[in-house]
C-alpha cells in the first residue's frame, strides 16, 4: 500500500534530493525556499512558474531573484511593483531602465531608428508595417482594405522618415 499513485506521485523533496539537485546553490534564479536556504536553479535552462494572482510569485520568487542576480534581467513588469521595489538597488551596480510605453518619462524605443536607409529602407518598412498591420502573417489571406492599409503605412512612415 506504500507505493500506490492513484492520486499520483508528487511529494516534497528531503534535504538529500535538494542537494543532489543543485538547487542549494548561492547563485541563480530563486525557486523558492527550504528552511533558512533559498532554493536556485543556475542552469542553462528556462524558469516557469505558474501560481494564481496575488499568490507571492513577485515576493517570493521574482524580487528575491532582482536583488541577487549580478546579470542583465528583462522583466515584463505590468504593474510596475518589482521595479519600484528592485531599481533603486539594481542602479547601484548597473544600468537600470524602465521601458513603459504609457510614461513620458520612461526609456523610449523608436523602431523608425532602425530603418536603414538606402537599398534596405523600403524592406525595413514593409516589416514594421507587416508587424503593425498583420502581426499573425496573414496578409495574404486579407481583404482590400486590410491590404491598403498596408500600404498606405509604408508610404507615410517613408515619408515621415525622408520629410
Amino acid at each position: 500500500a506504500k507505493d500506490v499513485v492513484t492520486y499520483g506521485s508528487a511529494r516534497w523533496a528531503v534535504r538529500r534530493e535538494i542537494e543532489a539537485a543543485g538547487l542549494l546553490g548561492a547563485d541563480g534564479v530563486v525557486l523558492g525556499r527550504y528552511h533558512r536556504h533559498y532554493l536556485r536553479h543556475d542552469g542553462p535552462e528556462h524558469v516557469l512558474c505558474f501560481a494564481p494572482t496575488r499568490s507571492g510569485k513577485g515576493v517570493g520568487l521574482v524580487v528575491p531573484s532582482l536583488l541577487t542576480w549580478p546579470g542583465s534581467a528583462i522583466v515584463h513588469d505590468i504593474k510596475g511593483e518589482n521595479w519600484q521595489i528592485t531599481a533603486g538597488f539594481r542602479s547601484l551596480h548597473g544600468r537600470v531602465l524602465l521601458f513603459d510605453p504609457t510614461n513620458s518619462k520612461s526609456s523610449a524605443y523608436n523602431p523608425l531608428l532602425e530603418v536603414r536607409r538606402g537599398e534596405w529602407e523600403v524592406r525595413d518598412v514593409q516589416n514594421i508595417a507587416d508587424i503593425l498591420v498583420d502581426p499573425e502573417g496573414s496578409l495574404e489571406k486579407r481583404n482590400h482594405w486590410e491590404k491598403t492599409s498596408h500600404a498606405l503605412l509604408v508610404g507615410a512612415i517613408l515619408h515621415v522618415l525622408y520629410a
